[in-house]
């Protein structure tokens, strides 16, 4: 049971940062196409150059949304220096420095943001994702209710608030919470995700699996922890064949994911299948898990 509890730490650690990320962008991009896209719109504005704040605001946007922060931090910095009152550049600035780990730091751009506009939602939302990253959950809930009073359709807000609800164990109500960023956005695979992942800590498996399946079903480009989530309500249901294949089709996509080894090595083993099994724990001890 430990080893299982350490699993499913991993997974929670995870699925924190997809959640609670600081990133909120008109250009967020799901698959390859999206990408080659993405790619052209930065080609663009560098031959076109940027005359205003709001053009390096957009560039940095698109940055983001290309996991190139430092980047992104760079083209706020230009949109700032043009406009220091520009509160959307200090906002996105912030979210890049969270995607760095820079909490902070992060923290200080949210508050300009907020300072120099207190009717912009998304920094608010920002806050939030940090107060959830340094496990101020209730903190976290409350910059959530003022992003949501300020912007009552922000269903990353919603689906964050609900993250923070359900480690803080109040499941019904982030049930809620998910629902309705469900409602505001039906194809928010994350929201499914963490809608889920509610359902399987109240044992509700078959709940859980539906969740995650409308989520692998809405977003197969960013499946991998859904699909290790799903091979882990397989195992506990005793299901472990099914666990296997789901948790195959995790490797598939993110080969490096260390608790999927683990948990298929049992599920292997619990097949009879001794051998792949043991190379199932080799290679989850390869990539640097331990009891």
């Amino acid at each position: 049971m430990k080893c299982l509890a350490i699993i499913w730490a991993v997974i929670l650690c995870v699925l924190l940062s997809a959640s609670l990320a600081g990133a909120d962008s008109v250009a967020a991009v799901n698959d390859s196409s999206g990408k080659s896209e993405l790619n052209a719109t930065l080609l663009d504005f560098g031959s076109a150059g940027q005359q205003t704040a709001q053009d390096w605001c957009n560039k940095s946007d698109l940055l983001l949304n290309s996991s190139k922060c430092n980047e992104s931090i760079e083209a706020c910095n230009m949109a700032i220096k043009l406009n220091q009152s520009y509160a959307m550049a200090w906002s996105y600035r912030g979210s890049a420095l969270f995607n760095l780990s820079l909490y902070n730091e992060s923290l200080e751009c949210y508050n300009k943001s907020i300072e120099l506009d207190s009717k912009l939602a998304l920094p608010w939302k920002g806050k939030g994702a940090v107060f959830g990253r340094r496990s101020q959950y209730d903190d976290a809930i409350k910059s959530y209710d003022e992003a949501i009073r300020l912007d009552p359709k922000f269903a990353k807000a919603w689906a964050g608030k609900g993250f923070a609800l359900y480690l803080l164990g109040k499941y019904d109500d982030a049930i809620k919470s998910y629902d309705e960023a469900i409602r505001l956005d039906p194809k928010f695979a994350k929201a499914w995700t963490g809608k889920g992942l509610v359902f399987y800590d109240q044992g509700k498996y078959e709940d859980a699996l539906k969740a995650y399946d409308k989520a692998t079903g809405l977003n197969p480009y960013n499946a991998a922890n859904t699909w290790n989530i799903k091979g882990f309500a397989f195992y506990n249901q005793g299901k472990y064949d099914d666990a296997d294949k789901a948790l195959d089709k995790a490797i598939e996509l993110d080969p490096n994911l260390t608790g999927v080894w683990q948990i298929k090595g049992r599920a292997l083993a619990a097949l009879g299948k001794t051998t792949e099994a043991n190379a199932a724990f080799a290679k989850a001890r390869e990539l640097g898990f331990t009891d």
